[in-house]
């Protein structure tokens, strides 16, 4: 018997199959981390201006309503609103309830809707009180009004 040296045609064409398919896997990988990479970029992109809006709203007199931001928006963002709502406690309550109704706010709702390049929408929601507020409440459809004196001890004499 003779000793065999080299490899035959079979061989040799399952291992070209075998690296032709993980030559195409990796092809595929690097495409679908690229288009993964790109969404993320978009989303960072329409979360950096939501942030920002909000964060200009923060430091400006709100005006309620909905408006267009008035922030730095990229060109090719298709919309960006902002939405601004007063804000009460009721009294007994532990959570602010927000409608266009509120009467002596304690606090505001501003939402931010972005809507990026490729279409990505982004809302950020946050509730901005600009004071300390606890202990104040208010009623929807009414006003409130700050306690008396003697409502705030009790009746009995404040002492220095």
């Amino acid at each position: 018997m003779r000793a065999q040296h080299g490899l035959t045609v079979v061989e040799v064409l399952i291992a070209i199959v075998v690296l032709a398919i993980g030559v195409i896997a990796a092809a595929q990988l690097q495409a679908s981390s690229l288009l993964f990479s790109s969404q993320a970029e978009a989303i960072k992109q329409v979360t950096r201006v939501a942030e920002a809006e909000l964060q200009w709203r923060r430091q400006t007199a709100l005006d309620l309503g909905s408006t267009d931001c008035q922030s730095f928006v990229p060109p090719g963002f298709t919309e960006c609103r902002v939405e601004i709502l007063p804000c009460v406690m009721t009294a007994g309550s532990s959570a602010f309830t927000c409608s266009d109704r509120a009467i002596s706010p304690v606090a505001y709702q501003i939402t931010v809707q972005v809507t990026g390049r490729h279409q990505q929408s982004f809302s950020l929601r946050s509730i901005h009180t600009g004071i300390y507020v606890t202990g104040a409440t208010g009623e929807l459809g009414g006003s409130w009004q700050f306690p008396t004196p003697e409502e705030e001890t009790g009746g009995a004499p404040v002492l220095p």
